[in-house]
């Protein structure tokens, strides 16, 4: 935890924050860096070199700057032969940092569904950051032309857990219609992701930074059979209904484990098949 949140002024900004939406605060009003940067970077030196990946919750533009100084450290004194550390979160990311993520080797563990006005953002991020800096939030599209690498995830219980949903965001940069959170603004649309690569990054993307790349993640000869069947090809629509997409049935290691609804409405666990 290299910082806290926006909405409480406790992620680590370069900046300070605005007061009621103006930029007047007060000068020292930018953040808290939970782990001093100089210790950070002896703290990742160390795990780095026995192996150990770290994983960091960074909010703030400064707060992902000082993780990414201190992975940047760790490179300088052993190499780049260690783990693939990544960054959770990076609700903003300073223009300058967004190259450093592939230069680095280090994974973007996004959540999609944050990428948008809800009704957080617009209430309780926009006025504390500015127009300006709202345009650095979640910039997967950037990262991932810069060959970063993007992990996605849900970052559950805080938000739903359905992927269908987050990757529905991530693709559009605001909700489906119909959801309460829905906002008719399109939230940094450049930073809009590909379908494609928005299911890599729940899915190999996922396998990889567990190092499971080669069990899993992949429909490949010689990995587990840990496979979706959804009720249509969400490739096959328009992006804007993507998150009406429904699992039909799930296997682990080859073996259902869930099946959908069925007409009466009850959904069931699946015995084990052969």
């Amino acid at each position: 935890m290299q910082d806290g949140v926006v909405e409480n002024k406790t992620a680590a900004v370069s900046a300070p924050y605005l007061a009621a939406g103006c930029a007047c605060g007060d000068a020292g009003d930018t953040g808290i860096s939970f782990v001093e940067p100089e210790l950070l970077d002896r703290i990742v030196t160390r795990f780095d070199a026995d192996g150990l990946q770290v994983h960091f919750h960074a909010i703030g533009d400064r707060g992902v700057t000082e993780c990414l100084d201190a992975v940047a450290a760790a490179r300088a004194a052993n190499g780049d032969a260690g783990a693939t550390h990544h960054i959770a979160h990076l609700q903003m990311v300073h223009p300058d940092d967004v190259t450093r993520f592939g230069a680095l080797r280090v994974a973007a563990n996004m959540q999609p569904l944050w990428a948008s006005y809800d009704p957080q953002m617009v209430d309780l991020n926009v006025p504390l950051i500015g127009e300006d800096r709202t345009e650095w939030q979640y910039p997967f599209r950037s990262i991932a032309e810069a060959e970063g690498r993007l992990v996605a995830g849900s970052d559950w219980p805080v938000t739903t857990a359905d992927p269908w949903l987050g990757i529905h965001v991530a693709v559009n940069r605001q909700h489906p219609e119909g959801h309460p959170d829905r906002n008719e603004r399109v939230f940094v649309p450049g930073e809009r992701l590909e379908l494609g690569a928005a299911l890599r990054a729940y899915t190999r993307g996922g396998a990889e930074i567990n190092g499971w790349e080669r069990e899993v993640g992949t429909i490949a000869p010689g990995f587990a059979a840990d496979l979706t069947v959804v009720d249509r090809n969400p490739f096959a629509a328009p992006a804007s209904e993507i998150a009406r997409t429904r699992t039909v049935e799930t296997f682990s290691r080859g073996r259902s484990v869930f099946r959908a609804a069925d007409p009466t409405g009850s959904s069931e666990r699946a015995e084990p098949a052969a």
